[in-house]
Parts: structure tokens; C-alpha cells; sequence
């Protein structure tokens, strides 16, 4: 899939995730305003059902604690209701009602807006703002008095009622992120395993091209040559034949290992060895071929115990790969630097370079299988991308660990921790 298409097909999905979820809010505040409706419409029916029972029990109980109102017009005393018994009718109500009975009341006069009755210290400065109101015509043949409640946890009654179905858009909605993530995070990876397959394919071809050339050559000389030479170029070329024709094995037994180790397939066979012993021959290997540039060794070899149980050849091929990277990619001076230390019964071995380095993106994918860091079709650097897979495969079989320190264009260090036999 190509990197725009890609791009737009994640608009797209987010433009999206983002129309649903802001049609799944628009849902939820509008099932918010419902309730509220409804919950306003229960009030006022309750309230409805309260002016109808309270002449019932106006002229009852007044003697010792009426509430009383002495407008200015007139002297005498208005008796309104017994604020006991206000109370606990409001109370069966609502609770009637499913309005809870957690709520306040105040009964004014509605000329001056005075209040004449209040429950005692629960009216706040919006009390006017946020109250159901209705007129006590049943007490007052006017509408002189008004009967005000207000209901405090009005909004937590309406979200309690609602929280079920909160709760379920709010799963909804993350199930849907969760979703989306998943699958931008799958496409992505998809597309870096398409450019790693790319780039494997290429690197094979490189890699297979090369000796399958000289065969050729080497073949087509032995078939054109006359009599007299024909001894001579049939020793050379047969050499030839048998160097390329090993180097083919070597590349398709690393992919095959490849494979086995990933399937946990690969059989160890496990003796004592010396690191120590295993670094000083790969160094002289290197030193003794003539095609490899000029590399300057700094070596310290301080481990006093470098002893441990492991395959003798698969330490020596994990060793080699750290190395032969270090030489690859450390341009036209070279500079490797191996040491080795002691710490808590295991052995660190460290392989640094003056290298190109490595990006901390790339970092985090340097020991995965067939991964390469991307130079397009350039094949300036020979290799399947297996050998760091590898190298950390041989490394969890032996019990240890690896990690990278790398600058670009200050070089890395591999750091190989193992247990000591």
C-alpha cells in the first residue's frame, strides 16, 4: 500500500471516529436535557398533587407553630400552613415521584418577593435561579404566596437515572479508540513489514546475483577453453566454483537458521568455552584478510573469569556478525574498540565502533527479523538483515541479554551480557 493512500485512509478513519463520537455526545446531552425535562415535569406534578392535599391540613395543628404572614396593607395575621406538616408532604411526594428527598423549599410573597418562610439555612444566592415555583392559590385566593423547592442534587438524580446508558457509550466510545489505534498500529505495521520484505528481496537478490555470475563466468570459461590451457583454468575456476558455490550454502543456511530459531527449533550443543579465546581468533581472521580496509583494535580484555556453557559454534557466529558489522559500518578508518568485564557472576562483552551509527528510531527495530535500516535500493552494505536477529536469538538461548548504544556518525557499542559457566 503506498504511503498516500496510507495517509489517507487514517484521515478518513479519524475524520470518522471523530463524527461518531461527537454524534454519540450530541446523543448524550440531549438524553441529559431530556431527563431534565422529564424530572422538571415530575416536580410540577408533584407539586400539583401538593396544593391539592394541603387544604386538607391548612387549619390543622396551627396553634403552636404556624407560619404567618403580616402584610403591610393590613394588620391582622395571615395564617399560611404548618411547616411540619409542609415538610412531610413534600417529602411523601417527591419520594412518590422517584425525586429523592433531598430537596428545599421557601414559601414569598410574591408582591415584594419577601420570604416569609424558609427551611432554615439551606437558600443560596441562586436559589431564585434554580427553583420549581407555584402559586399557593389553594391557601390564598390570590396568588399572594408562592410555594418555591429547589433540589440541589438535581443533576447527580438525573445522572444516576441515566447511568447505565453513560456508561455504556462511554465503553462504547473507548471500544471504538481502542479499535482505531489497533488498526492504524496494524496498518503501519504491515506497511514496515512491506518495506522489510522489499528490501529483504532486494538484498537477496544482491547477495544471490553476485556468486550465480561468477559460476556462470567460471563455467563458461571451462567450456571455451582449448586443450592446452584447459588444466590450469579447470584447477582456478573449479576453486572459483567451490568458494562461491560454499558462500550460496553459507546464505541459504543463515536464512534457514533464521527460521529455526524463530521456531525455537535450533539444537544446542552446549560445552565450557573461553570468550576470551573465541574474540582473540575472530580478531586474527579479520587481520589476516587482505580485502578488508585498514582497522585499528583496541582491545582490553579485563574479565577475570570468561568461562561459560555454551555452543561453541554459535558463540563464535555471534561474535563474528557484532564484529564484522562494526568493521562494515565504521567507514574508511575503522576504530573498533572490544573489552570485557566481571559483574555479579556474568560476563559483559562490549564491541564499539567509530561508525555511522544508528538513529533511536531505528534502534528500536535493529534486532528484528529481516531488518535493515532503509537506504532504499542502495546495496552499498551486503547483508539479509538477519544478522542482528540472530546475534539476540543466540543470546536469549544462552540465558543473556544485549542492548545498544548508538550516535549518529559517532558510532554504537553492543553490549553482551551472558552467565558465566
Amino acid at each position: 500500500m503506498k504511503k498516500r493512500t496510507i495517509k489517507i485512509l487514517i484521515y478518513l478513519s479519524a475524520f470518522s471516529l471523530l463524527g461518531l463520537i461527537t454524534t454519540q455526545l450530541f446523543w448524550i446531552r440531549n438524553a441529559i436535557f431530556l431527563s431534565e425535562a422529564q424530572f422538571d415535569h415530575r416536580v410540577s406534578e408533584a407539586l400539583q398533587d401538593v396544593l391539592v392535599e394541603l387544604p386538607k391540613y391548612s387549619k390543622e395543628g396551627c396553634e403552636k407553630s404556624c407560619i404567618y404572614s403580616c402584610p403591610s396593607n393590613r394588620n391582622q395575621m395571615l395564617e399560611i400552613i404548618n411547616p411540619t406538616i409542609l415538610d412531610s408532604l413534600l417529602k411523601a411526594t417527591f419520594e412518590s415521584y422517584e425525586l429523592g428527598s433531598d430537596f428545599e423549599y421557601a414559601i414569598l410573597n410574591s408582591s415584594n418577593d419577601s420570604v416569609i418562610f424558609r427551611k432554615t439555612g439551606v437558600i443560596d444566592d441562586n436559589f431564585e435561579i434554580k427553583t420549581h415555583k407555584k402559586g399557593l392559590t389553594c391557601i390564598e385566593a390570590t396568588d399572594l404566596y408562592t410555594l418555591e423547592v429547589y433540589f440541589p442534587q438535581k443533576r447527580m438524580i438525573i445522572l444516576r437515572e441515566l447511568s447505565l446508558w453513560l456508561v455504556i457509550s462511554i465503553i462504547l466510545i473507548l471500544i471504538v479508540i481502542f479499535s482505531f489505534a489497533v488498526n492504524i498500529m496494524a496498518i503501519l505495521r504491515q506497511k514496515k513489514i512491506s518495506e522489510i520484505k522489499n528490501d529483504f528481496i532486494n538484498n537477496m537478490t544482491h547477495e544471490f546475483k553476485t556468486p550465480i555470475s561468477t559460476i556462470s563466468m567460471a563455467s563458461e570459461v571451462l567450456m571455451n577453453a582449448d586443450d592446452e590451457s584447459l588444466k590450469e583454468r579447470v584447477r582456478v575456476y573449479s576453486k572459483v566454483i567451490y568458494d562461491e558455490n560454499l558462500r550460496l550454502k553459507s546464505q541459504v543456511e543463515q536464512v534457514l537458521q533464521s527460521a529455526m530459531l524463530e521456531k525455537s527449533e535450533l539444537n544446542f550443543n552446549k560445552h565450557e568455552i573461553r570468550v576470551h579465546d573465541i574474540l582473540n581468533e575472530i580478531v586474527s581472521n579479520i587481520q589476516l584478510d587482505k580485502q578488508r580496509k585498514e582497522i585499528s583494535w583496541i582491545i582490553n580484555l579485563d574479565a577475570e573469569n570468561d568461562k561459560l556453557l555454551g555452543d561453541p559454534m554459535h558463540m563464535r557466529n555471534l561474535f563474528s556478525n557484532l564484529l564484522d558489522n562494526a568493521c562494515k559500518y565504521s567507514g574508511e578508518s575503522p576504530i573498533i574498540n572490544i573489552s570485557t568485564k566481571n559483574e555479579a557472576k556474568r560476563i559483559i562483552v562490549a564491541v564499539g565502533d567509530n561508525g555511522i551509527g544508528i538513529s533511536p528510531a531505528n534502534q528500536k527495530y535493529i534486532f528484528d527479523k529481516f531488518y535493515r535500516v532503509h537506504t532504499g535500493d542502495v546495496h552499498n552494505v551486503k547483508g539479509f538483515g538477519l544478522g542482528l536477529f540472530y546475534v539476540k536469538s543466540i543470546v536469549t538461548a544462552h540465558g543473556g541479554t544485549i542492548k545498544v548504544q548508538s550516535e549518529i556518525d559517532k558510532g554504537s557499542v553492543f553490549e553482551v551480557t551472558l552467565p558465566l559457566a
